[in-house]
């Protein structure tokens, strides 16, 4: 809310998975913790996770799209060419 008050041009982009994705791409183990009961504050687990009001959302759930990709989806989208150049 204060990025969005404050700064000129603020933009948010939210990077969206599945719950389901992310226990699969769980390199280092914390959500297998979190579920079994050895960690606690994990965010998705024991701490809510309330979806944000972006100005973009990327479906993050496969990997169909390259990094440029979606990075030129995004400038596109959020029409940052011109303040880009």
């Amino acid at each position: 809310k204060w990025n969005r008050e404050n700064l000129n041009d603020y933009r948010e982009v939210y990077m969206k998975v599945d719950k389901e994705i992310l226990f699969q791409r769980d390199y280092k183990g914390l959500y297998a913790k979190a579920l079994a009961g050895e960690i606690k504050d994990v965010v998705g687990i024991d701490i809510d996770f309330p979806e944000p009001e972006s100005d973009f959302v990327i479906n993050n759930n496969a990997h169909t799209d390259s990094f440029d990709e979606m990075a030129d989806n995004l400038i596109s989208e959020l029409k940052l060419v011109e303040i880009l150049k």
